[in-house]
């Protein structure tokens, strides 16, 4: 399975202190060889995710939001729950594509 990223997730990635980064690259390895391993998603705060998936990292603290898109993931979002920001930016950038 090949991991493509919404041109977005580098700047979400780009905050991130080296350690973090660490913890997100395991779990996209995690993605990369096992897509379904992420819980699936339906309405969060009224942003419709129901084709995607999510997986935590980091005590719970931060998400990757992800679609399983035929022979690819397509990666939206990674990001903190807090007020919805991962999904709000996930249903954006989803819906730009």
């Amino acid at each position: 399975m090949h991991l493509k990223f919404h041109p977005e997730v580098i700047g979400d990635i780009e905050k991130f202190d080296n350690s973090i980064r660490i913890l997100l690259r395991g779990q996209l390895l995690k993605i990369k060889s096992k897509p379904e391993i992420g819980k699936l998603l339906g309405n969060k705060a009224g942003n419709d995710l129901s084709s995607c998936r999510k997986i935590y990292f980091h005590n719970k603290r931060y998400r990757i939001v992800y679609e399983i898109i035929g022979e690819y993931v397509l990666v939206y979002a990674v990001g903190k729950r807090e007020k919805f920001e991962c999904y709000k930016d996930a249903s954006s950038r989803k819906n730009k594509t």
